[in-house]
This record gives structure tokens, C-alpha cells and sequence, in this order.
């Protein structure tokens, strides 16, 4: 009888024992490239640092202390590798793609998600993140969408910051995430982080659910800081003309930054940001903290004490009790009593 072909192979899925054997959920990882960022660097680090096992943060020539905070950072948390970068341009894709090779040379099998320092995971713990992953450990990649947000006090972010919010942006841009257990070594990070690149075309991915919280703008400096620094170093790529067209569309409308400050975080990410920034961002549909929105706690205080371990469900303390009596016969003698059988006997 002729063998049959192994359907995984012939119709391009991945192979289901890689899958199951590599566990692509057991392990979170972060990374991301900042610049300039002083004034939110430390709360995104607290963040991120509670809920990846490893974060690889790349600084690109910040000169506003960024850099030297990360450091001092990388001193005080364990799963923090801060690296330079040096180059002037902002080959943000190429850095990226290299770190998701690095992981998958080292042989990393869990999620990859790529932030910036404006962005933060909406979920209240690590294991709520985790727990939610798990429904898509057979997908190569997830996307997550930007949930605007502006920020209602001036200075720095903290945890405590207030933060208002809208039940619906309409600003479909993506963040994504790769499983590196079942991931094409071919697939590059597109620029930006929005997407993945196969040889001809995008690389398919699905909504995992969960959104971005993202303070794309938190002062009027701030906002042109960044797009003066950021076009700068976009334009020195070789095709840096296709990629930051919002950018571009803020810079034309410096004139107005501090009248329209709300309408553009409203709008961040809008193609069409000429068009509708004009109309009044509407009033915030929620006014919440920042750390009753994201997670900050420690990865070590999701462990549950032994006290407040679960009880042991019925079906496995049935086979529990099984796995016990068998021992017991096993190693008893032949023709001697087993007192548990003799007391369940007796009870009935």
C-alpha cells in the first residue's frame, strides 16, 4: 500500500509536533528602538520589564538623557539588555529582523512583540497575556491595534498619570507580534513594526484581541522633537520617501500644534490627517490612570503562595488516587489486602 504524504508538508502548514514539542507560549519577549524619550522612558520600562521575560531596547542617538537612564535601568531590572545604535538612519525593519534572527538562532520559541515607547500592552498581568496568546500558539504571526489616548496632565508620564481615552478612534493601524516556534526564517519586520515581509508578499496574521494603548503625542515640544528627528533620520533611508506619511502631514501643521494637540492624538495614524483634523476631536469617552489601564507589577507576584494554590480538580485527583493504588499493588506482595479497598468495601 503506497504511504500516504504528509498533508502538513504538501499543503505548507507547519508541522504539528514542532508546535506542541517547542510550547511557543512559555516564553514573552520584547524589543523595540527609542530615541529621545526622556520623558516617558522610565514608566514604559516598568511596564514592559512586569509582563516579557527579556527586553532588548535599542537607543538610536538620543542626546535628552535617554540613554543614560536605560542604563541605569538595565542595573535595577535583570530581563532589561539595552544596546546602542549608532547609525544615523532609521533603519528601524533591518534592526528589528535582526533581532528576531538573533532569538531564533539562540533557539527562543516563544512571542516576539515589537514596541515603541509610546505603546503599551492593554492587559492587567502577565498571565492575562499569556493566557490570551495561548488561543493562537498554532498562527505565525498576531496583530494588535492602536488605541489612542492623551495624556490630561503636563510633565513626565507616570504610572499614576491621568489618561483620557475614546471607546472608538477609528485608526486601524497595527502592532504585530511573531511566534518564533513556528516562524519562517525568511520573514523580515516591515518599518514601522506594523507588519512582517515574506519573499513576495505580507505575512499573514490575525487579531489576537488585545490593544495597544498608545501617547503617540504628550506636549507640543515633544511632538516636534520627535518629527524633526524622526523625518530626519527616515530620510536618509533609501526609500524613506514611502514610509511616516502622518509625519510628514503633522509637520505641515506645526502652525497649529498647540490648538489642535487633541484632535491629532485623536487622529494619530489617519492617512487622510489633512482632511479630517479640521473636525474637533471629540470629548474623551473615559478618564482613567495609566496604571489602572496597563500592568506594572511584577512578573514574580502572579506565583500563587501554596496556601492559595487552586484546589485539584476532581478528575485529577481521581487519576491521581489511580496512579497511587497502582503503585501500591505493584510493589505489594501476592495475595495481601490493600486496607483502602477493605475500607471503601466496608463504607458501602
Amino acid at each position: 500500500m503506497a504511504r500516504r504524504p504528509n498533508s502538513a508538508r504538501t499543503s505548507g502548514a507547519y508541522p504539528l509536533w514542532r508546535v506542541v514539542s517547542r510550547r511557543p507560549h512559555r516564553r514573552l519577549l520584547c524589543t523595540g528602538m527609542v530615541r529621545n524619550e526622556i520623558d516617558i522612558i522610565e514608566t514604559w520600562i516598568a511596564h514592559i520589564t512586569s509582563i516579557f521575560d527579556q527586553c532588548i531596547i535599542y537607543d538610536h542617538l538620543s542626546t535628552d538623557g535617554t540613554r543614560e537612564k536605560l542604563v541605569e535601568l538595565a542595573a535595577r531590572h535583570p530581563n532589561l539588555d539595552v544596546r546602542p545604535f549608532e547609525e544615523p538612519e532609521l533603519a528601524q525593519g533591518r534592526l528589528m529582523t535582526s533581532v528576531k534572527n538573533e532569538l531564533l538562532a539562540r533557539g527562543e520559541s516563544g512571542w516576539l512583540f515589537f514596541l515603541d515607547a509610546d505603546e503599551f500592552l492593554d492587559v492587567r498581568s502577565r498571565k492575562h497575556l499569556s493566557r490570551t496568546l495561548r488561543r493562537w500558539s498554532f498562527r505565525q504571526c498576531v496583530h494588535l491595534f492602536w488605541d489612542n489616548a492623551v495624556l490630561l496632565e503636563k510633565g513626565k508620564v507616570q504610572p499614576h498619570s491621568r489618561i483620557g481615552r475614546w471607546n472608538d478612534t477609528a485608526i486601524w493601524i497595527r502592532k504585530s507580534a511573531i511566534n518564533l516556534a513556528i516562524a519562517d526564517r525568511d520573514l523580515t519586520v516591515a518599518q514601522g513594526n506594523h507588519r512582517f515581509l515574506g519573499k513576495h508578499k505580507y505575512a499573514r496574521s490575525v487579531n489576537c484581541g488585545i490593544r495597544v494603548l498608545h501617547l503617540p503625542i504628550r506636549s507640543t515640544a515633544q511632538l516636534r522633537a520627535k518629527l524633526a528627528t524622526g523625518l530626519a533620520a527616515n530620510d536618509r533611508l533609501a526609500d524613506g520617501e514611502g514610509y511616516a506619511t502622518h509625519w510628514r502631514q503633522m509637520a505641515d501643521l506645526e502652525s497649529d500644534h498647540d490648538a489642535l494637540l487633541t484632535t491629532l492624538v485623536h487622529h494619530y495614524g489617519s492617512e487622510a490627517l489633512n482632511d479630517v483634523v479640521r473636525q474637533p476631536a471629540p470629548p474623551h469617552d473615559l478618564e482613567t490612570r495609566l496604571c489602572d489601564a496597563v500592568a506594572f507589577g511584577a512578573p514574580s507576584d502572579e506565583v500563587p503562595a501554596h496556601s492559595q494554590a487552586r484546589p485539584m480538580r476532581l478528575g485529577k485527583l481521581l487519576f491521581a488516587k489511580g496512579a497511587r493504588l497502582g503503585k501500591r499493588r505493584h510493589r505489594m506482595p501476592p495475595g495481601s489486602h490493600d486496607p483502602e479497598e477493605g475500607s471503601s468495601a466496608a463504607s458501602h
